[in-house]
């Protein structure tokens, strides 16, 4: 069967479940499996940017995001890497203006110091939320990795299933699909093309 979209996966799931009673629940087990993918899942797929210009020393976090990854601030033409820090050793640099040097997380904001003397432009990287299914149809992930999805979702029936000898399994197969989805997304950022140097131009 073919696994290309949200209503794909839907029918898969209600075909391994075997169960005709779990079917008004099943929305809520892709759901359930896509949360639990935005907390451990980190690939190079989830990766975007947001960029704009500081105006103070607080910046709210993207909506979409789930985990911040770098801050970058332009220093007049200079792009510099602001560090990040513990709330703590953030406090030690704060009361005063300039340059920011390091953040930190609070909540659903990132907090800079020292706070901004200027308007400077900033580009935020950081991982973007699983676009849902539901909503989407489909996303890269269900393109790339529809295990991943079908496994996971299926766990999600364990409170119905109880002792079910399936489930075991379910969460082996899962873990394998969740371990080599990272694997490949590894080796791709590993990559590097070997250097050519008998090519004139």
């Amino acid at each position: 069967m073919s696994l290309a979209n949200y209503t794909d996966l839907v029918s898969s799931i209600g075909n391994w479940l075997k169960r005709d009673n779990l079917t008004a629940v099943i929305p809520d087990f892709i759901a359930l499996a896509e949360a639990r993918l935005a907390r451990d899942l980190r690939v190079r797929a989830m990766e975007t940017s947001a960029s704009g210009a500081l105006s103070s020393d607080t910046l709210p976090l993207p909506s979409d995001a789930v985990e911040p990854k770098s801050l970058t601030v332009m220093n007049g033409s200079k792009p510099m890497r602001v560090a990040y820090v513990s709330p703590d050793t953030l406090s030690d640099s704060q009361g005063y203006s300039a340059f920011p040097r390091v953040f930190t997380l609070i909540g659903k904001n990132i907090v800079m110091a020292p706070a901004p003397d200027s308007a400077y432009s900033y580009t935020l990287m950081y991982y973007a939320k699983l676009p849902a299914l539901a909503a989407n149809g489909t996303n890269w992930l269900m393109t790339n990795c529809p295990d991943v999805y079908l496994y996971g979702s299926l766990l999600q029936a364990a409170p119905y299933l109880k002792d079910d000898a399936r489930l075991p399994v379910w969460e082996q197969l899962y873990k394998d699909a969740f371990e080599s989805t990272e694997v490949s997304d590894d080796r791709s950022a590993q990559f590097t093309m070997r250097v050519r140097t008998d090519v004139r131009v």
